[in-house]
């Protein structure tokens, strides 16, 4: 199976995704598997760095292409090159980097990177022994011999991710580790809570009526999970986010707005058996809706501020991961 999207083995493997692979193996498959993206400082730095080499072009003799646009389908790779330098049949990749050189030199990732690009350029009839790395932040060009344990080490991490993708399992999150702050798809990823359920132990109490006529509650549903939201019994179903938001956003707009004299039985008008609210309360009760998903809220397992919206978000996704199997149940949102 493919990688991607159930196509043929011989599928070709974007290099920038085997880049990707090698610098966080979730961040790729979220990317290349799910189709998740966002963009944040990084993102849009890099995309400014590489605006001068952006610009496509066909392979000439010249000294200098940019932009250029390569297969191999032998080594199951393609790639756009930033730039190519070529000189009597020896072809060298030169990749543009944010930032500034590293100390400890080049990431594993940059490093696999300019190696694909190379196996590309030999498949292609270049002779290529080396690449480049330039760092924009520094301006400096750092060179990278292409040995054979790189080109080792690139197949052997090309058939890992290939294995990884085809098995539809999503990789663990990194922990605690400092890429994860400047990753543009943090808040998608959730490395930090997912880690956390994953280690959180569930323990299991009886509910019990809270008054001798309290009525029963028979749920049957498996993987249903049972909670109290202030005064509120709330249920999730498996698959579902039921009565989580709606006690926290709704029914608490609409009772202030009420309590408050903000909405009146003025507000509305009666035609047979129904009603409406006039134009004039509907900007009132969608302004008061606006307010309240922009409040924060401490959240009960996290323990971080985020405005409603953020965690509606935030319950959402968690809720994928319970679905796509990665999280045993569903966290659901009990705030007290």
């Amino acid at each position: 199976m493919s990688p991607l999207n159930g196509a043929a083995d011989d599928q070709l493997t974007p290099v920038r995704m085997l880049a990707q692979y090698a610098y966080c193996p979730r961040l790729a498959y979220l990317e290349w598997v799910q189709k998740e993206w966002a963009d944040n400082y990084f993102s849009e730095d890099g995309h400014f760095t590489h605006r001068r080499v952006d610009a496509y072009t066909e392979a000439v003799e010249a000294p200098t292409t940019r932009a250029l646009n390569l297969s191999a389908p032998k080594e199951g790779f393609v790639t756009k090159l930033d730039v190519l330098e070529q000189d009597s049949g020896t072809g060298v990749s030169v990749e543009y980097k944010r930032g500034k050189t590293p100390r400890d030199g080049p990431r594993e990732s940059e490093l696999v990177q300019l190696c694909a690009q190379a196996l590309i350029l030999r498949e292609n009839g270049w002779h290529c022994d080396t690449g480049y790395l330039y760092y924009s932040g520094s301006k400096e060009r750092y060179e990278v011999p292409i040995s054979d344990d790189l080109i080792h080490e690139t197949r052997l991490l090309h058939r890992e991710m290939k294995a990884q993708f085809a098995a539809q399992v999503i990789p663990a999150p990194l922990v605690n580790d400092r890429r994860c702050g400047d990753c543009s798809l943090n808040s998608i990823c959730l490395p930090e809570e997912v880690n956390y359920l994953r280690r959180a132990s569930e323990s299991v109490r009886p509910l019990w009526a809270a008054h001798e006529e309290g009525h029963p509650l028979h749920v049957s549903e498996n993987g249903s999970k049972i909670g109290i939201s202030g005064e509120q019994l709330v249920i999730s179903l498996k698959g579902e986010i039921v009565e989580e938001f709606r006690p926290l956003v709704a029914d608490s707009v609409v009772l202030t707005l009420f309590n408050t004299k903000q909405l009146t039985n003025a507000d509305f008008f009666f035609a047979g058996h129904g009603c409406s609210l006039k134009q004039r309360a509907k900007k009132t009760l969608l302004a008061a809706f606006e307010r309240r998903m922009s409040e924060e809220l401490t959240h009960p397992i996290f323990g971080y501020k985020a405005s409603y919206r953020r965690t509606l978000t935030l319950q959402a996704r968690l809720l994928a991961r319970h679905l796509t199997g990665e999280l045993e149940s569903y966290p659901g949102l009990e705030t007290r």
